[in-house]
C-alpha cells in the first residue's frame, strides 16, 4: 500500500486502540479513508489481503452502535468491540 496512506491509516488505528479518540470519532475517520482507499485502488495500491481487512474493519464500523435504544446485541458493536476489532485489523495489516 502507498505509504502516506498506510501511515495515516495505521494512525488513526492506534489512536482509537489507545483511547485517544472515541469510537464515534473513529467511525468518522475511517468510513472516509477506507473509501479513499477503494476508490483510488491503482494509486494506493493495497494488497489483496489489505483490501480485504480494510473492507472487513468498514463493516465492523457500519454495525458500530451508541445508541442503546437502537443497540442489538448479536449484531450491534459497542466501542470496546469495535475497538477489538480494530486491534486485530491493525496486526493484521502490520503482517500483509
Amino acid at each position: 500500500m502507498e505509504e502516506k496512506i498506510q501511515r495515516k491509516l495505521f494512525s488513526l488505528l492506534k489512536r482509537f486502540i489507545d483511547k485517544k479518540v472515541s469510537g464515534t470519532t473513529f467511525e468518522n475517520s475511517y468510513h472516509p479513508l477506507a473509501r479513499f482507499i477503494r476508490d483510488n485502488w491503482g494509486i494506493v495500491k493495497p494488497s489483496e489481503e489489505e483490501g480485504i481487512i480494510i473492507s472487513d474493519l468498514f463493516g465492523d464500523c457500519d454495525v458500530f452502535c451508541t445508541d442503546k435504544s437502537l443497540f442489538k446485541k448479536g449484531f450491534n458493536l459497542t466501542e470496546e468491540e469495535l475497538r477489538e476489532r480494530a486491534r486485530i485489523a491493525l496486526k493484521r495489516l502490520q503482517k500483509a
